[in-house]
C-alpha cells in the first residue's frame, strides 16, 4: 500500500523537486521544514509537515550565516615612518540543500559550508588613504596583495624617509694621561720597581686637543607627508684653560708652557689645562716611586733611601732628604736637611760641561786617525787594507787611547736625560752613544762608520753648545755625606754641612759650619766656621781672582786659590783670603 503514495524527489545542484503522484487509494507526499533553510509552498513559508500536490509550487531559499564581522583597520608607527593595514574579511556559513531519493515524507538534507567575504574592495581601501593621513610612500603592490589575500595579519604598506642623523662633536687628546712603566717583559729580572715610569708632560706649543664640530643631519618625510627633523648632534665644548691657548678657529688647544696636561672632563665639556708643577702630596717613597717630571716638582714631605727626584725644572721638598738622588734643570730647595744625597742643580749644564770637552777630544782624535788612514793606504802593502784593519792597527801602533777615549766617552752619553734636555737632543745623544758603543768593534767598522760618528758628534755638540747656560742654585737648611753639585749658588742656610762636597758654578754660602769635605765655587765663598778643633781636613777652593771669606778658620783647614794653596796651622778669625795681584802672594786679612 505504502508503494501507491506519492513521492518528492530533491535533485542536487538544481535545487528542483520532482513530484511522484500517487497511485490509486495513496496518499500525496510531504515536505518537511529542515533548519537551515526555508521552505516555501505557494509562497508560504512552512513550519510543520505540508502535503504537496502536484499544483503546489515548492521554493527554497538558503540562510546565511554571519561568523566573522571582518575588519579593515589602519596604523602608522610611533616614529611615523611606517603605516600598516588589517585586513580581516567577513566569514560566513551558507547551506546547500543536496540531492535527495523519492520519498513519501521528505526532509531536505542540508550541508553547512563556510566561506570568506572581502571586507573591502582595492578601490575603497586607496579612497581611505588620504582619511587615515597616509600620505606619503605608499607600496601600491603590497597594498593590492595585501587586499588580494586579506592575511588577518598587519601589513606594512607604506614606508616614510627617515632623516639622516648627523655626527656628534668629537675631541682627540693628543698627550699621556698615564704613566707608563718602561721595562720589557724580557727583562722582569733587571725590574726596578721603584721606577713607575715618567709623569706625562708636553713641550711648549704643543697640539694638547682637537675639536671636530657637530655636522647636522637631514630631515626626513613620515607617511603622513610630514618632515621628520634629524636628531641633534651632541655638542661638547673644548675649554682652554690655563698655561694653554687656542688656534685662531677655536678648534685646537696647545701648550703655552712646559708642564704636565691636565684633561678635565664632563659630559658637555673638555677642559685642557697645564700644570708647570707636579706636586706630591705625601713622602717620595716606595708607594709613589721615583719621581721624574719635565717641568718643576714639589714635595710636600720627605725624599727617602733609594729614591729619585729629576725635574727638567725647579725641585722644591718641605722635608728632609735621605739617602736619594735629587737632579734639577733648574734650581733646587730643601726645608730641611740632607743627608747621604746626591743633588745636582743645573743638570743640563753639568751635563754639557762634561761631554763637550770629551766630545771635542774624542773627535780630534778621530780626525788624526782619519788623516793617518789616508797616508797609511797610499803605502804599497796597506792600498786594499781595510778600513777596520787599519783602524785596528792604528790604535795598537799609534793611538793607543783612542778605545779609552771611546769607552769614556760611552760612559758619559749613558745618563737618563729625559727631564734635562728637549725630546730631539736626548734622541741625538741617544743615537750618538749606541755608535760610540757599536764603534768599540774597531776592527769591523768601515770608513763610513766613522764619517757618520763625526757627523753625530758635530750635531751634539751643536746642539748642546746653543742650549743657553742658566745658574741654578741650590738651597738646604743642613747636609751631611752628600754632594750638592748647582750651576749658580750653593746656599747652606742651617747648622751647616758635614762631610759633603760641593761644587758651585757661581758663590757658596754657608751660615753654619762646614766639617770635612770639599768645597769648589767658580765666584767667592763666605763661610760662618771652617774645619773643627779635632783639625778635620776641609777644604775650600776658588779660580784665582776670587775671594774666600771665613768667620772662624780652625787649623787643619786649607784653601786653595787658582793654583795657590794655604793650610791653617792655628784658628782664626774674621779672615778673607784672597791672591794679591802685586807679588801673586796668598794674602789673609781680617774683615
Amino acid at each position: 500500500m505504502e508503494d501507491k503514495n506519492g513521492k518528492l524527489k530533491i535533485l542536487n545542484g538544481k535545487i528542483r523537486v520532482i513530484y511522484v503522484p500517487p497511485g490509486e487509494g495513496g496518499a500525496p507526499p510531504q515536505i518537511m521544514p529542515t533548519k537551515g533553510i526555508k521552505i516555501f509552498v505557494n509562497d508560504l513559508l512552512i513550519d510543520a509537515p505540508t502535503i504537496i500536490n502536484v499544483s503546489d509550487d515548492i521554493r527554497f531559499e538558503t540562510e546565511e550565516e554571519l561568523l566573522e564581522k571582518g575588519k579593515l583597520d589602519f596604523k602608522i608607527s610611533s616614529d611615523g615612518l611606517s603605516a600598516w593595514i588589517l585586513l580581516k574579511p567577513r566569514l560566513k556559513a551558507r547551506h546547500l540543500i543536496l540531492h535527495s531519493e523519492e520519498e513519501f515524507l521528505l526532509k531536505p538534507t542540508v550541508q553547512r559550508e563556510l566561506f570568506k567575504e572581502p571586507i573591502a574592495v582595492l578601490e575603497e581601501v586607496k579612497d581611505l588613504l588620504p582619511e587615515k593621513n597616509i600620505n606619503y610612500g605608499l607600496n601600491e603592490e603590497i597594498l593590492e596583495k595585501a587586499v588580494r589575500e586579506m592575511t588577518r595579519k598587519w601589513v606594512e604598506i607604506a614606508q616614510g624617509t627617515p632623516p639622516t642623523p648627523g655626527e656628534n662633536a668629537h675631541i682627540e687628546i693628543f698627550f699621556e694621561q698615564k704613566q707608563i712603566i718602561p721595562y720589557q717583559a724580557n727583562d722582569i729580572n733587571n725590574v726596578d720597581y721603584l721606577d713607575k715610569g715618567h709623569i706625562p708632560a708636553i713641550e711648549k706649543d704643543a697640539l694638547l686637543a682637537k675639536k671636530t664640530p657637530v655636522i647636522l643631519g637631514k630631515a626626513g618625510i613620515s607617511v603622513r607627508g610630514e618632515e621628520i627633523p634629524p636628531p641633534i648632534p651632541q655638542d661638547i665644548s673644548l675649554l682652554a684653560g690655563p698655561n694653554t691657548y687656542r688656534d685662531k678657529n677655536g678648534l685646537q688647544i696647545f701648550a703655552a708652557v712646559l708642564g704636565r696636561p691636565i684633561l678635565i672632563k664632563t659630559p658637555k665639556s673638555y677642559k685642557i689645562q697645564i700644570h708647570r708643577t707636579y706636586v706630591v702630596n705625601s713622602d717620595v717613597n716606595i708607594t709613589t716611586g721615583h719621581i721624574r717630571f719635565q717641568g718643576d716638582i714639589q714635595v710636600h714631605g720627605k725624599v727617602l733611601e733609594r729614591m729619585e727626584v729629576l725635574a727638567g725644572g725647579y725641585v722644591k721638598i718641605s722635608d728632609r732628604v735621605t739617602g736619594a738622588d735629587i737632579r734639577a734643570a733648574g734650581s733646587i730647595a730643601v726645608s730641611d736637611n740632607v743627608i747621604n744625597s746626591h743633588l745636582i742643580a743645573g743638570a743640563r749644564q753639568f751635563f754639557t760641561m762634561q761631554v763637550l770637552p770629551g766630545l771635542l777630544a774624542f773627535k780630534n782624535t778621530l780626525i788624526t786617525i782619519l788623516k793617518a788612514f789616508q797616508q797609511v793606504k797610499k803605502t804599497p802593502p796597506f792600498e786594499n787594507a781595510s778600513f777596520g784593519h787599519m783602524l785596528f792597527l792604528l790604535t795598537e801602533k799609534k793611538f793607543r787611547h783612542f778605545p779609552v777615549q771611546l769607552k769614556k766617552l760611552t760612559k758619559m752619553l749613558y745618563v737618563d736625560l729625559k727631564e734635562d734636555f728637549p725630546p730631539q737632543t736626548t734622541i741625538h745623544i741617544s743615537a750618538l752613544r749606541k755608535k760610540a758603543k757599536d764603534f768599540r768593534h774597531l776592527q769591523y767598522q768601515e770608513l763610513e762608520d766613522a764619517m757618520e760618528l763625526l757627523e753625530k758628534i758635530n750635531l751634539v755638540r751643536k746642539e748642546l753648545m746653543e742650549i743657553p747656560q742658566e745658574e741654578n742654585d741650590i738651597t738646604v737648611r743642613y747636609c751631611l755625606n752628600s754632594k750638592l753639585e748647582a750651576s749658580g749658588d750653593v746656599t747652606i742656610t742651617g747648622s751647616g754641612s758635614y762631610h759633603t762636597d760641593i761644587i758651585s758654578q757661581k758663590n757658596i754660602t754657608i751660615s753654619g759650619v762646614i766639617r770635612g769635605g770639599t768645597i769648589s765655587a767658580k765666584k767667592d765663598i763666605k763661610i760662618n766656621e771652617a774645619g773643627s778643633e779635632a783639625a778635620i781636613l776641609t777644604t775650600l777652593i776658588v779660580p784665582r781672582k776670587q775671594k774666600i771669606y771665613i768667620n772662624k778658620a780652625f787649623a787643619n783647614t786649607i784653601v786653595q786659590i787658582g793654583k795657590y794653596t794655604y793650610k791653617f796651622s792655628r784658628e782664626r778669625n774674621k779672615v778673607k783670603i784672597f791672591v794679591r795681584d802685586e807679588d801673586e802672594a796668598i794674602v789673609i786679612e781680617n774683615f
